[in-house]
């Protein structure tokens, strides 16, 4: 057979990722590996992926935090205010 380069060689012999046999972990580690190929993280070393991970779970939990007092500080206050105005007194939100 005529190989060109080693990536046929990687592909004949199929080294894709193997996953484990147990349904549960082989469905988590075959969504590990999903994610590092659709974001581009399967080229980093391990701590670079650990650290791109935690500033992004960072920025998700301030983002989290910053809409859920938006909605307490604005909607809530609309209902707060629309419930005052039709006659019902008191801190309802």
């Amino acid at each position: 057979m005529n190989l060109k380069n080693n990536t046929d060689k990687t592909c004949l012999h199929g080294t894709a990722p193997q996953f484990p046999t147990n349904p549960l972990y082989a469905y988590i580690s075959k969504a590990v590996y999903l994610y590092n190929l659709w974001t581009g993280l399967y080229m980093l070393e391990r701590w670079e992926r650990f650290l791109f991970n935690i500033v992004g779970l960072v920025f998700f939990v301030v983002g989290v935090c910053f809409l859920a007092r938006v909605w307490e500080i604005g909607v809530m206050g609309v209902f707060q205010e629309a419930l005052e105005s039709v006659g019902f007194g008191g801190k309802y939100f």
